[in-house]
């Protein structure tokens, strides 16, 4: 320890006065407090800056989630509305199991009506999310307003009924009387092609069926 006081400069010393080292520590001091609070400053702001951020994102979630309980109410009532509007159709609609003796009885409409049923043909329907769409081709023979009524009766027995095409063919038909004078009547030949619908039980949240692409064999 001796040793080292003997090394220390004193005659440099000598020269430097005592408020010379004050103002020394005091400047070292100052230096030390700047970087501390520059350091201290900067970790704050990129805080209070993340914080702030965290802020407007909170209120904007706050506001967000009122808007949607705004809507609460309204939505509620638009969907009871679209589900009451979605029945309604669903109950015009008949059931697959309904769709054989409907046709039965279409063929007893126009077997009493003393037409002539050519031709009924009932296509493989194509399968849609929740009801199925059913092709069918009529071909028939009869008088005009015999006509006209079987496709009423057609119209209101299946309840929807789309047509895709009508046909009507007028074609004259002789009838001996009783004292062999023959009478003409006028005999409508009618081929029509419809689409009727049936609604899939228990098919409202199934997905709509669709054909998967065949494969293409390579040569």
């Amino acid at each position: 320890m001796d040793k080292l006081f003997d090394k220390l400069p004193y005659d440099e010393l000598d020269g430097i006065k005592f408020i010379h080292l004050l103002a020394g520590a005091v400047g070292i001091g100052l230096a030390l407090f700047i970087a501390y609070y520059f350091t201290l400053y900067s970790a704050t702001n990129t805080e209070f800056k993340m914080l702030a951020k965290q802020k407007v994102e909170a209120e904007r979630t706050l506001k967000r989630y009122k808007g949607i309980v705004a809507k609460k109410d309204r939505v509620g009532k638009k969907l009871a509305l679209v589900k009451g509007k979605f029945d309604s159709f669903k109950n015009q609609m008949p059931s697959q199991a309904e769709i054989p003796n409907l046709i039965q009885r279409m063929l007893a409409f126009g077997k009493d009506r003393k037409m002539k049923m050519v031709a009924l043909t009932v296509e493989e329907g194509e399968l849609k999310s929740f009801y199925k769409v059913i092709p069918l081709k009529v071909q028939l023979d009869g008088e005009l307003w015999d006509t006209l009524d079987f496709i009423e009766y057609m119209q209101n027995l299946l309840r929807l009924v789309s047509f895709d095409s009508l046909i009507l063919q007028v074609q004259s038909d002789k009838k001996s009387g009783a004292r062999g004078e023959g009478a003409t009547r006028g005999l409508i030949k009618t081929t029509l092609m419809v689409k009727t619908y049936s609604f899939l039980e228990g098919a409202e949240d199934r997905q709509s069926v669709k054909k998967e692409p065949s494969e293409k064999k390579g040569h």
